[in-house]
């Protein structure tokens, strides 16, 4: 790793690392940070999700080999944070060199990329940039709740209230609900038009 760095033109982000490999988990948290970013690091899907349940994260990057028991790899990590925390957008990194279906399947299930090791500062740069600008599963999510309602409701954009977004989250965090199951569109519609109805009488 070398002094010279290429600056981030985005905002200070927080970024999750976690590997098995603790070197090299190390030296790609100092690299996140290189590029203006704040990083820690775990060896395990335990760690990670545990520290996800407690922290505030943007982007997880995520060993595709964590389970050594599985050699070819595993996406139970990104299914977890898809599921529990749909506003962290996850980057698959491996070591070995995926095939196109591995790579495919990784973007099916939610990731934003899949970078093979080794990692060099510039291109993972490159990738914490594109991935930041990148939807999360939650801003796809709240993005189709807003649509349902401009459809379905007649509502303007200008007319929708920012608490959709608010919504959204309160169930992932406080229902119970996994938001990759849940209709949340739907759901929001049913409340909106059972509350028209009262209003109504």
């Amino acid at each position: 790793m070398t002094e010279t760095t290429t600056a981030s033109p985005r905002p200070s982000c927080n970024v999750l690392v976690v590997d098995d490999d603790e070197r090299f988990r190390e030296t790609l948290a100092e690299m996140v940070k290189s590029h203006g970013h704040n990083a820690q690091a775990v060896a395990t899907s335990v760690e990670a999700l545990s520290r996800l349940a407690t922290h505030r994260f943007d982007l997880c990057l995520a060993d595709w080999r964590l389970n050594h028991a599985v050699p070819s790899g595993d996406f139970h990590l990104l299914k977890s944070i898809v599921a529990r925390h749909p506003a962290v957008r996850v980057l698959m990194i491996s070591g070995w060199k995926p095939s196109p279906d591995v790579v495919t399947e990784a973007l099916r299930l939610g990731a934003v990329a899949f970078l093979g090791k080794p990692i060099h500062i510039e291109a993972l740069g490159r990738a914490l940039t594109h991935a930041m600008s990148q939807p999360s599963p939650l801003d796809a999510l709240a993005s189709q709740v807003k649509a349902d309602l401009r459809k379905e409701r007649g509502l303007l954009a200008g007319q929708i209230p920012e608490l959709v977004d608010a919504v959204a989250r309160h169930i992932e965090e406080n229902c119970g609900y996994s938001m990759g199951r849940l209709d949340i569109g739907r759901a929001v519609l049913r409340a909106g038009a059972i509350h028209g109805r009262a209003e109504r009488q």
